[in-house]
Order: structure tokens, then C-alpha cells, then sequence
């Protein structure tokens, strides 16, 4: 694919993957045995092939920080008795085929991921995660990540290979909204706190746990940082939900953490500040699935929540008013935190820059 690493150890910093291919594992970097690499702020995309786009067999290590995997037509990461650990990076859309469609542990792989997202992969099992069994089992340790909305025709977010040599241990995080195959399969999470799950099937017990409750996420979208992430919305059962201090001190966007009364579950901490700071999503009852349109001013849930507007106000919508004037002129009401990019044309199949518009605001 785009690179193998098979002597010594490797760095990539600030790199783009884009279209990569292999006929086994690796389609953008594959390790050789007991090697290892560091990888920041990098993008893996669109690859293509039968396993992982990032692949690391026994003793092999991969450390992934600040980085996009995903989206492609295989999986995101594939260890086979390697060793992973993922910090502030989001792994999603990745369509996995058998097992894992955002990482594939087998074969006695460990995992250790915290304030990170993986959203909208698939798999036929374990959708988001897969932990499989033997040589000494497979474990993942997950703390203050998100794991929302991956689909599987069993353990949509995640399958928990059902024997005692597998370990699944949460500690505030986000198990939530699977789109098929509930959220876990195979057996129940080993240990757990301070975690929230939408259904009852992980099996959550631990100090500070809830089950069968939606944790109240917005879409997958820029809201500040390096990566992608669900914010939560307002009134999210996430925000504040960790009592005492075992929590990192910034989440995924890097960010201080906490930003309220106590630290929030999951890889995001709502109003938290850190750099170019995006306002939190509206009110709503949008679950992250929903294309309806419950205020019925002609913009569907997701359309508002992604421009900012209210999507249970009819007076809230972003819809361009032009005025009879000469130059033309165009109004739109604006939201906090958002970018536009204006485009003209003379003909609707050539759209380009408008150069330099004049743009004044009303002082709102």
C-alpha cells in the first residue's frame, strides 16, 4: 500500500493517505513484526483492501494521536498480536466486511484509546471494535471516548468475543446509538464506570453507570480541534455525568477539562475553551439518525444541526433573501461559531469564487 515499515522504527507527522491499496493488510501503512509507529495529526482515506487500512501483526506498535482513519471500503486498524494506542483521533466510516469496521483486535492484540471517536463504521461483527479470542485473548481499555452510531449485524459498536481470555474495560465513555446490532454482542463489558450505554446489552454495573439511556450527541462534525467529534447537545446525560477526578485534564479537541460542575463522558467536554472554540449545537431531539423535520420550516434535523440553527424553531433557519438592488445583494442570518463560503455564477454548472464580497453584519 503506501508504506511498510520492516526495519527500524518510523515517524509520520502531519502525512495524508489518500486512495491506498493492498491485497492483504496495510493498505496505507503496514509494520513488519517488532517494529513500531508514531503517527500525528495525519489522515488516512479511501483505501481499499482486505483488512486494515493501518495493519501491525505480533509485537508490532502503532501509536496514533490527533489523526483521522477513515472514511474507506475496508477497516480502519488491524492488529493481529500487535499493540495499539489511540489519543485524540477519531476512526470513522469504514465498512470492515467480516469483523471489526474500526479496529480488529485478534490474537492476543491490546488496545488503549482515550478521547477518541469512532462513529459510523461497519462490520458484520463488531461494527465499531471486534475483540477475538485466543493466544492469550484480545483486550481494549477505553477511557473518555465516544463510540456512537457503528453498525453490525451483531454488536454494532462493539463484539466481545465470549470467552474468559477477552477483556473490554470503559471507564467514562460513550456506548451509544448503534444504527443495527445493538450496542455490544458476544458477552458483556468486563469492568466499567462513569459510562453511559443507550441500550442494556453491555451489560453496564459499575460506580456512576447508566444503561437504556440515549446520550444526547450531535453529528459527526468539526467542532474545534484536529478531528471530528460528536458534541454533546444541551441537556446530554454526558455533560458533568463523572463525579471525582479520574478524568483527563483536556478531551479530544484538546480542550481544558472540566468545563462545568464536574468532567463530561465521553471524548468531548461541552464548553470547554482551547484555540478556535465552536458554540454547542441547539437544543433538539435529534439522536443522530433522525432526517426528519420536526420544526417544519423545509430544513431537515440534521440540515439545522449542521448549519446551527434551531431545529425546533420555525423562525430559525439559514435561507438566503435577495434584495432588488443594484450590485445585487443577498442577506442570510449568520450563527456563532459557524463559516461561510460565499460561490456566484452565471450558469448553475460553474460555480466559483466570488472574489471578494463586501459582507457586513447587523452587530448581533
Amino acid at each position: 500500500g503506501g508504506a511498510s515499515i520492516e526495519a527500524g522504527d518510523c515517524q509520520v507527522p502531519g502525512c495524508r493517505f489518500v486512495g491506498n491499496h493492498t491485497t492483504y493488510a496495510g493498505s496505507s501503512i503496514m509494520l513488519n513484526a517488532n517494529r513500531s509507529v508514531s503517527i500525528n495529526n495525519s489522515v488516512f482515506t479511501q483505501g481499499t483492501g482486505s483488512f486494515g487500512q493501518l495493519g501491525a501483526p505480533q509485537s508490532a506498535t502503532i501509536h496514533l494521536s490527533d489523526s483521522t482513519v477513515g472514511p474507506s471500503n475496508m477497516p480502519g486498524i488491524w492488529i493481529d498480536g500487535g499493540v495499539l494506542s489511540v489519543s485524540r483521533s477519531t476512526i470513522h466510516n469504514n465498512t470492515g466486511g467480516f469483523y471489526g469496521g474500526g479496529i480488529q483486535l485478534r490474537r492476543g492484540a491490546t488496545a488503549s484509546i482515550g478521547n477518541s471517536t469512532i462513529s459510523g463504521n461497519q462490520a458484520l461483527s463488531g461494527g465499531g471494535i471486534y475483540l477475538e479470542s485466543g493466544f492469550g485473548g484480545s483486550s481494549a481499555d477505553l477511557v473518555n471516548t465516544t463510540l456512537y452510531g457503528n453498525s453490525a449485524n451483531q454488536g454494532g459498536n462493539v463484539y466481545i468475543s465470549p470467552s474468559s481470555d477477552v477483556a473490554f474495560t470503559i471507564m467514562n465513555t460513550i456506548i451509544g446509538n448503534p444504527l443495527s446490532g445493538g450496542n455490544c454482542a458476544g458477552k458483556i463489558v468486563t469492568s466499567s464506570s462513569y459510562s453511559i450505554a443507550s441500550d442494556n446489552l453491555c451489560g453496564l454495573a459499575g460506580t456512576g453507570d447508566r444503561n437504556a439511556l440515549n446520550p444526547m450527541l450531535g453529528p459527526l462534525q468539526n467542532n474545534g480541534g484536529l478531528t471530528p467529534t460528536h458534541h454533546p447537545l444541551q441537556g446530554s446525560p454526558a455533560i458533568d455525568g463523572v463525579l471525582g477526578l479520574q478524568a483527563p485534564n483536556f478531551d479530544q479537541r484538546n480542550y481544558g477539562r472540566p468545563a462545568g460542575l464536574g468532567y463530561d463522558i465521553g471524548a468531548v467536554e461541552a464548553g470547554a475553551t482551547g484555540g478556535t472554540s465552536l458554540s454547542p449545537p441547539p437544543t433538539t431531539t435529534y439522536t443522530g439518525v433522525d432526517s426528519g423535520d420536526e420544526d417544519g420550516d423545509g430544513m431537515s434535523d440534521q440540515d439545522e444541526l449542521m448549519a446551527g440553527t434551531d431545529p425546533t424553531s420555525f423562525s430559525s433557519m439559514l435561507r438566503l433573501t435577495k434584495s432588488p438592488t443594484n450590485p445585487m445583494q443577498f442577506t442570510f442570518p449568520s450563527m456563532t461559531g459557524r463559516y461561510y463560503r460565499v460561490y456566484s455564477s452565471l450558469y448553475l454548472n460553474g460555480w466559483g469564487w466570488t472574489g471578494e464580497p463586501t459582507i457586513v453584519g447587523d452587530g448581533s
